[in-house]
């Protein structure tokens, strides 16, 4: 006598399927959080290009950040805080102390 495998197909499928689903639905949040990563780096770069570019047309520190502000704001910083340093706090372009 032959038995039947369909129940033991059921039986897999269903057990797998909430496995299967939630990685999917990781694999759709990991995505989300690095293109919010992406989008916010995007605006940082702006608003550093926008002060950068005011920096070098000689302009003082409250227009710099000014315009690095207003950057962020219309690349979709909704709220935070822009800080400016003026020469660099860190990195290779650090001012050397004299």
């Amino acid at each position: 006598m032959r038995r039947s495998t369909g129940a033991n197909v059921a039986t897999i499928f269903a057990l797998t399927l909430p496995v299967v689903v939630g990685a999917a639905g990781f694999g759709v949040e990991t995505s989300y959080w690095y293109y919010n990563s992406l989008r916010l780096q995007a605006t940082a770069d702006a608003a550093a290009y926008a002060g950068a570019l005011e920096q070098i047309s000689g302009s003082d520190k409250p227009t710099i950040v000014a315009a690095a502000t207003q950057s962020a704001a219309s690349n979709g910083l909704g709220s935070g805080t822009i800080v400016v340093n003026t020469p660099p706090a860190s990195g290779p372009n650090t001012a050397k102390k004299a």
